[in-house]
C-alpha cells in the first residue's frame, strides 16, 4: 500500500537556521482513503521510514507559503513544450535581474491561456533538497504549502497558523503566506484578484482566541456579500480535506521539475556518496604515503647510526 508522508518546516527551519537538527510536523497519509496520521519526527525517524518503505512512501515537503511567489501568465498555447519555452520570456518582466537565480515551476492548470506559475530562489530549494539528502533522504515532491488548502471552485481559504503567520489559497494555483500583522493587506489585494468568482471564505484555526483581523476580515466580506464560514482546524485537518477536493492532487503541485526531478536527485545522491568515498580515499592514500615516507626516513636514520656504531667500534679494536 503507497503512502505518502507530508513534512512541514518547522518555524526555525524557514529562518534558514539549519545547524540544530528540528522536530519535524508531519502527516502520514496512506490507503485509496487518506486515512491520516500526524507525527511529529526527527530527521533520523524520516530516514527510518524511507528506508522501510523505500519507493512505496512518496516524501513531499511543504515548502513555507513565504519562500514561493504563485502567479499566473498568459501563454495562447496549449502544448506543453511550447508553454515551457515561452515562459522564461513571459515571466523576465516579472523577476528582472532575479531571472538566472529563479527556479520556475509551472503547476497544473485547465484553463491552457493562464499558465500558474511558482517561482522559487534556486539557492532555497537547493538548501532543502541539501540538507535532507545529506541524511540520505531523497524528497519526492515540494508543494506550496498554500496549495494544500481545502479550497474549493469559487472559495478562499484562510489557515491561521499556530506560530503567528495566515496562509490562505485561492483553490487555482495561487495563494500566499504573510505574518499576522500584514494579513488584511495580502487578503485584500488577493480578494479583489478574485472578487468576480468568490462566494465564500472559509478560516480554519484551532486557536482559542478570536484573531486580531477577524472582524476587520468580517467587514470587508459583509460589504462584499461573501459568507465567512469558521472551522476548527489544523494544517492536519486542512490536508485532509483538501485531499478529497476535485481537482489535481496535492502533489500535482511539485516544485521539482527540470533539474530537480527526483530522477537527478538519485544521482546527486549517488555523486555525493562517491565525492565522500573519494574524499576518504584520498585521505588513506595521503596517510599511506605519509606513514611509507616516515618508515623510510626511519630506516635510513638507523642504517647510517648502525654505520656510525660499526666505524666507532673499528677504530675501538684497532686505533691508529
Amino acid at each position: 500500500m503507497n503512502e505518502t508522508l507530508f513534512i512541514r518546516l518547522p518555524a526555525e527551519f524557514t529562518a534558514a537556521n539549519t545547524d540544530a537538527e528540528p522536530v519535524y510536523h508531519c502527516a502520514l497519509v496512506a490507503g485509496p482513503d487518506g486515512a491520516m496520521t500526524a507525527r511529529e519526527l526527527d530527521i533520523a525517524g524520516i530516514a527510518a521510514l524511507r528506508k522501510h518503505a523505500g519507493d512505496k512512501l512518496h516524501i513531499a515537503l511543504l515548502a513555507p507559503a513565504e519562500s514561493t511567489l504563485l502567479t499566473t501568465v498568459a501563454i495562447p498555447s496549449n502544448q506543453r513544450k511550447k508553454i515551457a519555452k515561452a515562459v522564461p520570456f513571459v515571466v523576465e518582466e516579472i523577476l528582472a535581474d532575479e531571472m538566472e537565480a529563479t527556479h520556475i515551476a509551472i503547476l497544473p492548470y485547465d484553463d491552457p491561456g493562464r499558465i500558474p506559475l511558482a517561482l522559487i530562489a534556486h539557492s532555497r530549494i537547493k538548501q532543502w533538497l541539501e540538507h535532507f539528502r545529506k541524511h540520505g533522504i531523497v524528497l519526492d515532491s515540494i508543494i506550496p504549502e498554500c496549495l494544500a488548502l481545502p479550497a474549493a471552485t469559487g472559495e478562499l481559504v484562510l489557515l491561521q497558523d499556530n506560530c503567528g503567520r495566515v496562509i490562505c489559497s485561492g483553490g487555482n494555483g495561487l495563494g500566499f503566506g504573510c505574518g499576522e500583522q500584514s494579513m488584511m493587506t495580502f487578503f485584500t489585494r488577493f480578494l479583489e484578484q478574485h472578487a468576480a468568482t468568490t462566494r465564500g471564505v472559509k478560516l480554519i484555526t484551532d486557536a482559542d482566541t478570536d484573531p486580531v483581523w477577524l472582524s476587520t476580515l468580517q467587514d470587508l466580506l459583509a460589504s462584499r456579500s461573501v459568507r465567512l464560514e469558521r472551522i476548527q482546524g489544523n494544517w492536519r485537518d486542512a490536508l485532509q480535506q483538501r485531499n478529497i477536493v476535485a481537482g489535481p492532487g496535492v502533489t500535482d503541485y511539485n516544485l521539482l521539475q527540470g533539474p530537480y526531478r527526483r530522477a537527478n536527485q538519485g544521482g546527486a545522491l549517488l555523486q555525493a556518496s562517491l565525492r565522500k568515498l573519494a574524499i576518504a580515499a584520498a585521505v588513506l592514500l595521503a596517510l599511506q604515503i605519509g606513514f611509507d615516507w616516515i618508515s623510510g626516513w626511519y630506516l635510513e636514520s638507523k642504517a647510517a647510526q648502525g654505520k656510525d656504531n660499526v666505524s666507532a667500534l673499528y677504530k675501538e679494536l684497532f686505533p691508529g
